[in-house]
């Protein structure tokens, strides 16, 4: 039997997918074991092995939570959304997950795109894609409690009025204002400063804007822009480009058992 997923047709091929899917979940099981045998032994082309990577992937975590191993580290999510678009030799895909958790941190979505996705041939495959853009959202609260767990200087929360206020770790004093960050530069707008009991808050006229450096991200990773909106955090990071090892008999069983899918 051969994956109904089709390069040329994505939207289709994701429909009859998942369409399988519900209708019965053990038939398709079994078809896709049967479907992937020969990962084991020989893979298929990648063609066909991208496409029966996404058709277990979907129909067996499609609005349930997905767990990856990422080099390592652990990722939990609902999977909303799987899809792969374009010809061969230049796929896209478009991932969406909810209610994420990233070895305990706590994010709200998280939409990856990638392009030039391409798999490798072989039992043991290899998965790249360049670029790869990364958004998401986060509560304001789970960010700043991630700001604790990072060396700086400063000790941030939120006061009454809903502003930014950090105060020195070292020192007496403290500012408050809003802070985004670009390029990897955290830009924060001091509206009032303080020392002690003492307090002042500056004109509009008056406020300073202020860049610091975040701590560095792995390399190749860049911090293109973070924005609070409420009480969330919407943030935007690119990654110039990926690589896993796929291990296809494990991530077959994985699948089979519903556990953890690993990338190395």
């Amino acid at each position: 039997m051969t994956s109904i997923f089709d390069p040329f047709d994505p939207i289709g091929s994701m429909g009859r997918i998942w369409t399988r899917g519900q209708r019965d979940a053990q038939t398709w099981l079994e078809q896709w074991i049967d479907a992937t045998s020969a990962w084991t032994s020989a893979a298929p082309t990648p063609e066909r092995l991208l496409g029966q990577l996404i058709d277990g992937m979907l129909a067996r975590f499609g609005d349930q939570r997905l767990t990856m191993t990422l080099h390592g580290h652990e990722v939990s999510g609902v999977l909303d959304a799987l899809r792969v678009s374009g010809p061969a030799g230049d796929h896209r895909a478009h991932i969406v997950l909810s209610d994420v958790d990233w070895e305990g941190r706590r994010l709200e979505e998280v939409v990856v795109r990638a392009r030039q996705v391409r798999l490798g041939p072989g039992v043991t495959s290899t998965l790249t894609a360049a670029p790869v853009e990364i958004e998401g959202r986060a509560r304001l609260d789970e960010v700043l409690r991630w700001a604790e767990s990072v060396d700086l200087e400063w000790d941030i929360r939120v006061d009454p009025t809903g502003e930014l206020r950090a105060t020195h770790r070292e020192r007496q004093y403290r500012v408050g204002g809003g802070a985004s960050a670009v390029d990897g530069k955290l830009h924060v707008e001091v509206a009032s400063v303080g020392f002690g009991d003492i307090g002042v808050r500056l004109p509009s006229w008056m406020r300073l804007v202020r860049e610091v450096d975040l701590p560095p991200l792995p390399p190749d990773t860049h911090l293109v822009d973070a924005h609070r909106t409420g009480d969330e955090v919407a943030f935007r990071v690119r990654l110039d480009d990926v690589r896993y090892d796929l291990d296809l008999a494990r991530i077959r069983d994985a699948i089979m058992r519903g556990a953890a899918v690993p990338f190395s």
